[in-house]
């Protein structure tokens, strides 16, 4: 290491004027842009910030250098930093060294050697729902890909620890309209950040990968736990409501924007439809409970706008979705669209078929398909199938169905 790159714009002299022996020597950035544009010629494995810079709070500087190019990949040392927006910024940037106090020998051994006793540490993960409040009570003043990453790093530590049930649930309700507002804004902004690899995923898909497993974890502990029979089918049918929801945007980013579609999603989607009817509707029957009720029509719904999203995805580029009014559309179409249990006879083209024993979205089938036990017919309104054919242009490469275990299976 030969130079570090330092931003300062209160003390560049004292910066400038300090030799680090073999490791080289500093180099003094007056302002963030000069920074950001050393970063991009360079491509530097540390650099370090002085707090305060210019009129930009300490995480809107954090999330402009960690979000450039390179910079996930960049160790970033920061001094003067204030004690919460620095620990929150931590649990979205593990390449962050906050500094205590304001020694500039401290940070520059923490740029050279990577760490030492005076760095600040990150709290850890909780299911008390008092600790997740107080850990997260600046999200709100965060951009949001700080918001978008520091949720990604708190409900991917949240799978597997172990906690009371009452805890867990507590704080996921905490959590769900959180990570939900992370996904429900990123589409809007989703093409400033496109893919840059094909195993590349979006924000909205690297959140509800870390999200939906943490509630079918949760989801397993309800079946398993004590609940009451009318508490336990409400919290079964909050938990499905919330992963159908999450999913669903995830496969509308990829037909929106081309986002990268994870595998397993499709097959997830399925298999809470399956467990809908195979167990959810049933207990409804029993309850009777018109909470619930409203609930399962949510689910629902949310799985036919994905399923009504699929058929975009197969029969139109993103460019002539976005330049359509389907968002303003899909619910009144989803509402209008029936799912019919398929038989084993062949298919006249131009039937929509959704096959739930596979990892993909409904299918144009061409000739004979012999269909599996868990496959529909879908039943598109008129007005849906007039806009796709108003908007069709090149169909979007499709891999044919993976066949794959469901739960219900």
């Amino acid at each position: 290491m030969n130079e570090i790159l330092v931003l300062s714009e209160t003390n560049p002299d004292e910066w400038g004027s300090r030799a680090l022996g073999d490791s080289g020597s500093t180099r003094v950035c007056a302002s963030l842009d000069e920074l950001v544009a050393q970063m991009a010629r360079e491509r530097p494995e540390v650099a370090v910030v002085e707090f305060p810079v210019g009129t930009l709070s300490d995480s809107q500087v954090v999330e402009r250098l960690m979000t450039e190019p390179g910079g996930d990949a960049m160790r970033l040392v920061v001094i003067g930093g204030r004690p919460g927006s620095m620990a929150l910024a931590q649990r979205a940037y593990p390449g962050l060294l906050t500094v205590a106090g304001d020694s500039k020998e401290e940070a520059l051994r923490a740029a050279i050697g990577g760490g030492t006793g005076a760095l600040t540490g990150q709290a850890g993960v909780t299911w008390d729902l008092n600790g997740t409040k107080v850990a997260l009570r600046l999200l709100s003043d965060q951009g949001p890909a700080t918001r978008a990453a520091v949720l990604i790093a708190w409900v991917t530590a949240l799978k597997g620890l172990p906690g009371e049930l009452s805890d867990c649930l507590e704080s996921l309700r905490y959590l769900a309209p959180r990570v939900r507002a992370v996904v429900q804004g990123v589409p809007q902004t989703l093409h400033a950040v496109r893919q840059q690899a094909g195993r590349s995923q979006s924000v909205v898909a690297r959140l509800v990968n870390a999200w939906v497993p943490v509630l079918d974890n949760i989801l397993r502990e309800v079946d398993r736990g004590s609940l009451s029979p009318s508490e336990r089918h409400y919290t079964r049918c909050w938990l499905v409501n919330q992963e159908v929801r999450s999913l669903e945007f995830v496969i509308q980013t990829h037909v929106f924007w081309g986002a990268a579609l994870p595998d397993g999603t499709w097959m997830r989607l399925h298999d809470q439809h399956h467990y809908i009817h195979s167990r959810l509707l049933a207990e409804q029957s029993a309850t009777g409970d018109r909470r619930t009720g409203t609930v399962l029509w949510d689910i629902r719904h949310s799985y036919v706008r994905a399923l009504l999203w699929g058929c975009c995805g197969l029969k139109l580029a993103p460019p002539a979705v976005h330049g359509s009014k389907v968002l303003e559309k899909i619910g009144r179409w989803a509402r209008r669209t029936a799912l019919r249990e398929a038989s084993t006879q062949g298919w006249r083209m131009g039937t929509w078929v959704v096959d739930m024993l596979t990892d993909s979205g409904p299918s144009l089938p061409r000739g004979r398909y012999e269909v599996s036990s868990r496959a529909y017919v879908l039943v598109l309104p008129t007005e849906f199938q007039a806009f796709i054919a108003g908007h069709q242009g090149v169909e979007s490469p499709r891999p044919g169905p993976v066949r794959t275990q469901g739960k219900g299976q």
